[in-house]
């Protein structure tokens, strides 16, 4: 599954770069947001199918409502200072056990 939520990555990345190629308007771009759309929605559902839908049966509501704060500040708190990077997932736990 990791080859492909990485593949995933790659062609939603593509896809957001293909959308800034075209004039606003236009029917390339319009196009372009459509397969960034597509590329994105192959990845949410990928993951819909595994962790999300286990800690939807699984956690409790107050458990996910802290959960997602969490994640909300986090997101605030990096939200220009991540850079975007296909790594092997495999490699990185590796280098940081």
């Amino acid at each position: 599954m990791a080859a492909l939520t990485s593949l995933w990555r790659r062609l939603s990345r593509a896809a957001v770069v293909a959308v800034a190629t075209h004039p606003t308007g236009s029917k390339e771009r319009f196009l372009a947001v459509a397969a960034t759309n597509a590329a994105d929605g192959d990845h949410m559902a990928g993951e819909e199918r595994q962790g999300l839908a286990d800690c939807r049966l699984h956690a409790g509501l107050q458990d996910r409502h802290a959960l997602a704060r969490q994640f909300a500040v986090s997101e605030a708190d990096h939200i220009t200072d991540v850079a975007a990077v296909d790594r092997d997932p495999a490699a990185y736990i590796d280098a940081h056990r």
